[in-house]
């Protein structure tokens, strides 16, 4: 996942030089879909970026990268797959 979008705010998964580079601007803050709860990679757009198409393409082209660059995340097994692991009962 590179973005998102939370009732009315739009999350951006960014590289943590570009963390620091988008939090620095105003309204930007780390994103927390609940109180005490930081995602940490992410970060709130700022409302006055969203109004800037050509500005925010920018940083949802480094979102972008930046999650095409993390290594696959591992699967769980499924149901049927756990219940092989466990054994029979």
């Amino acid at each position: 996942m590179f973005a998102g979008l939370l009732q009315d705010a739009m999350i951006l998964r960014l590289s943590p030089t570009d963390r620091a580079a988008l939090g620095a601007q105003a309204g930007a803050k780390p994103f927390e879909p609940m109180p005490g709860r930081p995602m940490r990679e992410y970060v709130t757009v700022p409302p006055a970026l969203r109004e800037r198409p050509g500005e925010l393409a920018h940083w949802v082209a480094q979102a972008v990268a930046f999650a095409g660059s993390l290594p696959p995340k591992a699967g769980r097994p499924g149901p049927r797959k756990r219940a092989q692991q466990r054994g029979p009962r």
